[in-house]
């Protein structure tokens, strides 16, 4: 599967959206839109990461929050932490794209510009 670096962008922008209608909901509030936009969010996010990861995604971040026995206020803390988490993560995805296209891109134009100078630029003069 090829890396769809749009979309996992668009995913951060929505994660860091709910993150911050989290973070403006009243003490108490927010719970179970978080959870719920975690748990669609993480779906998501699964669906487009690169099999190479998808061992470390599955080990860090849980299908579900955690939820039995839990105060409200500690289940939003922990899908805002969740949230974040993926995001930042998801961030790391996205740097780690850029970073290997950048590094091919600048091997492609070495790799180039030494054939320009191996082989010379141009129609050479005939020596009079």
């Amino acid at each position: 599967m090829e890396l769809d670096v749009g979309k996992l962008m668009r995913l951060r922008g929505a994660m860091e959206s709910a993150i911050e209608a989290g973070a403006a909901m009243h003490f108490g509030e927010g719970s179970l839109p978080l959870q719920q936009a975690y748990v669609k969010l993480r779906v998501e996010a699964a669906n487009a990461i690169p099999d190479g990861v998808r061992e470390e995604f599955e080990r860090l971040f849980p299908e579900r929050t955690p939820q039995v026995g839990a105060a409200i206020v500690a289940l939003r803390g922990d899908a805002m932490m969740l949230l974040k988490t993926l995001a930042g993560w998801v961030g790391g995805i996205i740097e780690e794209a850029q970073f290997a296209a950048r590094l091919h891109a600048e091997a492609e134009a070495l790799a180039k510009e030494r054939v320009k100078e191996e082989r010379g630029v141009g129609f050479a003069r005939p020596e009079s």
